[in-house]
């Protein structure tokens, strides 16, 4: 998949989506290749209930996608 950043520059990413239980569905965006152990995700969560998104760390590419269930997300 293809999205921009902040300065409109096309970026390809690859993206991870898994839902954890009821609660929450995580999606995490990365450049091609990106370990998921690397701090190279940017990470989503949903609160399914609500609909509700919020990013860790706003949405900066400074992530692990193996901690995404124990990151602050505001």
């Amino acid at each position: 998949m293809y999205v921009t950043d902040n300065s409109s520059v096309l970026h390809e990413r690859h993206i991870m989506r898994e839902d954890v239980g009821a609660t929450y569905a995580y999606t995490g965006f990365a450049d091609p290749g990106a370990l998921e152990s690397a701090a190279a995700w940017s990470i989503m969560r949903e609160t399914l209930a609500t609909g509700a998104i919020n990013y860790a760390d706003s949405g900066r590419f400074n992530q692990i996608w193996d901690n995404r269930a124990a990151l602050t997300y505001a």
